[in-house]
């Protein structure tokens, strides 16, 4: 089974394989994927970790963005008549909620 890894874990893989080549100052994106002066499994292995760093940061701001929902729902969700609070737990046990 393989592990998920954190953004943390990626950042810092990112940076071991900038680290090889940091000259005083960060380099572009185009100069990692496009120029020569990279080792072509670096280029693969930079351009690997960038999508997933990508990926685990849509991946957070989708649940925070969930999270912020349902914090607004159940701020309210006192307020619902009866018979609509039923409903919504009937659904959320169908669900496994």
């Amino acid at each position: 089974m393989s592990k998920k890894l954190t953004l943390k874990e990626i950042q810092s893989r990112i940076d071991d394989i900038e680290g090889n080549y940091y000259k005083g100052y960060s380099q572009t994106e185009e100069w990692w994927r496009i120029t020569g002066d990279v080792h072509p499994t670096d280029r693969r292995l930079w351009t690997f970790y960038q999508g997933l760093k990508n990926k685990v940061e849509k991946e957070m701001k989708a649940n925070e963005d969930y999270q912020k929902a349902y914090d607004i729902l159940i701020e309210h969700f006192d307020t619902l008549p009866d018979d609509v609070k039923e409903d919504v737990n009937e659904r959320l046990n169908k669900i496994g909620l």
